[in-house]
Parts: C-alpha cells; sequence; structure tokens
C-alpha cells in the first residue's frame, strides 16, 4: 500500500491531524518530504526550548 493510500485509510475521528492534511503529507518527491520532516522535527524541539531570561 502506498504511503498516500495508508493515510487516506486511517479514521479521520482518531486522526484529524492527518486526515486534513493528507495531501500536504505526501507533495513532493522523497527529498523534499524528508526535508520537511527534518525541519518540523527541529521546530519541535525548538517551540520546546524556553525562551532565555535577559
Amino acid at each position: 500500500m502506498a504511503v498516500a493510500e495508508w493515510f487516506r485509510s486511517l479514521d479521520p475521528e482518531s486522526y484529524p491531524a492527518i486526515a486534513s492534511g493528507v495531501d500536504a503529507l505526501v507533495a513532493g518527491g522523497g527529498d523534499q518530504r524528508f526535508a520537511f520532516g527534518v525541519e518540523t522535527f527541529i521546530a519541535g524541539i525548538a517551540s520546546r526550548i524556553p525562551p532565555s531570561a535577559g
């Protein structure tokens, strides 16, 4: 099963973010999707760093 088909087979009530963003998740080529994943991962980590006092 292709990734897009697998994402579309998920229950939208259980996975609303994936269901609403399937097209964005599978857009572009493999390199673009990989870069998007890395950028999203780093942004998530960065969002957990408390602002520095000063």
